[in-house]
């Protein structure tokens, strides 16, 4: 991640440095201050609680509508200690995703070990849970994983042909979409009981790092939504 950031500052020297890269410099014992506060850390390395007093710091700074390099160190270290996923690029977000980085590909930012995981464990769920509602998320979580593996030839709530390459965003957010009409119960969203859509939903959130927390725990069961 940290030779990406310094390829895009190399490549952007009127924007470097980034908050991203001193945040993480930081982060790695290498700045014997905070990017933001100037704090002094305590030891070789900033501890947890000075992590998220620094994001408290970055953001206290004025912004008057620009884009200012706070927000890159608290983009940066929100990822670092795990609060987040979205991956702290400085820049425009790439339309490509930056799933590599992280070991994913394109805009999925979970590795196929971790997709495969989830896949299991709602494989499993699908045997084991007591209730209608709960075999039905844990029904969209295998969809969309078994989908994204190349293991299903189709889409889980569309029924489309799966790229050759791959569901791209455009397609994921497509999947996305129509998965809204089934927790709904729109159109055709009938076809299947509202919790596969809302399998489905999370499911797609969490490969794209917009949620942090699996569609399925390590105890084998879903995280069932409000929706």
């Amino acid at each position: 991640m940290f030779e990406a950031i310094r390829e895009w500052e190399a490549a952007n020297p009127e924007s470097a440095p980034t908050g991203q890269g001193e945040a993480i410099l930081w982060a790695l014992g290498k700045r014997d201050q905070a990017p933001i506060s100037g704090r002094p850390s305590s030891g070789a390395l900033p501890t947890l609680a000075e992590a998220r007093a620094e994001i408290d710091a970055a953001e206290r700074v004025p912004r008057e509508g620009r884009v200012v390099p706070a927000d890159g160190v608290i983009s940066a270290l929100n990822w670092l200690i795990g609060a987040k996923d979205g991956v702290p690029m400085p820049g425009r977000r790439s339309s490509t995703g930056w799933g590599h980085l992280v070991g994913g590909r394109g805009v999925i930012l979970r590795t196929d070990a971790e997709i495969n995981r989830v896949a299991e464990l709602a494989r499993a769920g699908l045997q084991s849970m007591p209730g209608e509602r709960e075999k039905a998320w844990c029904s969209g979580t295998v969809a969309v994983c078994e989908w994204l593996l190349g293991h299903r030839s189709k889409s889980p709530v569309r029924n489309t042909p799966r790229p050759i390459h791959g569901p791209t965003g455009l397609n994921l957010g497509m999947e996305e979409n129509a998965a809204e009409d089934v927790s709904r119960q729109l159109g055709r969203g009938r076809q299947h009981p509202p919790a596969y859509g809302d399998g489905v939903i999370w499911t797609i959130r969490w490969l794209r790092g917009q949620i942090t927390v699996p569609p399925m725990n390590e105890q084998g069961q879903p995280t069932l939504s409000n929706r």
